[in-house]
């Protein structure tokens, strides 16, 4: 990618029932061109990703920037409010995830009411489990 597209070059359109088709012919918007990128932890390739090092992607949070994120967001079309648990948010191997959010912030990563909160275009915010 050489940068982030307007919303008038490729617009959201799900919501509306229509499903949409990647477009690789955009305006690429001025600033945003990517000039290098890396991991924030070490990339899960494999059928499984129970074991990603949610401490230092928590210190990426807080001390460098706010990372990309890929997530499983089968059952986001039904949510309204509140957290989404690990549980309701499906599988979590690397084939599951299907679709790209930015991690702003988290709260609390240990323990069972810890979660991590994530912005996208469709929600807004949201919270997810850890």
């Amino acid at each position: 990618a050489e940068g982030l597209a307007t919303e008038e070059d490729y617009p959201y359109t799900s919501g509306r029932g229509v499903t949409g088709k990647c477009n690789d012919n955009f305006s690429v918007v001025e600033g945003t061109n990517i000039a290098s990128w890396k991991y924030a932890t070490p990339a899960c390739t494999t059928r499984k990703c129970e074991d990603q090092d949610e401490d230092t992607l928590a210190s990426t949070v807080s001390t460098v920037a706010p990372p990309s994120i890929c997530v499983n967001a089968e059952s986001w079309q039904d949510y309204t409010t509140g957290v989404l648990t690990s549980k309701s948010c499906g599988g979590n191997g690397y084939y599951a995830l299907d679709h790209c959010v930015q991690l702003i912030g988290y709260n609390g990563i240990s323990g069972d009411d810890g979660y991590w909160i994530v912005s996208h275009q469709l929600l807004m915010t949201v919270a997810l489990t850890v």
